[in-house]
């Protein structure tokens, strides 16, 4: 697997922990600018920068600007 395949499985897998079943009825748009604002924190500022607020801060940007996120 290379490097982008696994650093793309390590979001999705973050993004499974932090969030579960919360996002799983969201629209494909909001799904993938969720995972986009995971990485971007992640690689930015660090895995720490997740916070519970921080996550929720995501998935509220996600679901309330359907249009930047599509």
């Amino acid at each position: 697997m290379s490097d982008v395949q696994d650093d793309q499985s390590y979001v999705e897998q973050l993004i499974e922990d932090y969030c579960g079943d919360r996002i799983a009825g969201f629209p494909c748009a909001c799904r993938i600018e969720i995972h986009r604002q995971f990485g971007d924190v992640m690689w930015h500022e660090g895995i720490e920068a997740l916070t519970p607020a921080r996550v929720d801060t995501i998935i509220a940007y996600a679901t309330a600007h359907p249009a930047e996120a599509a």
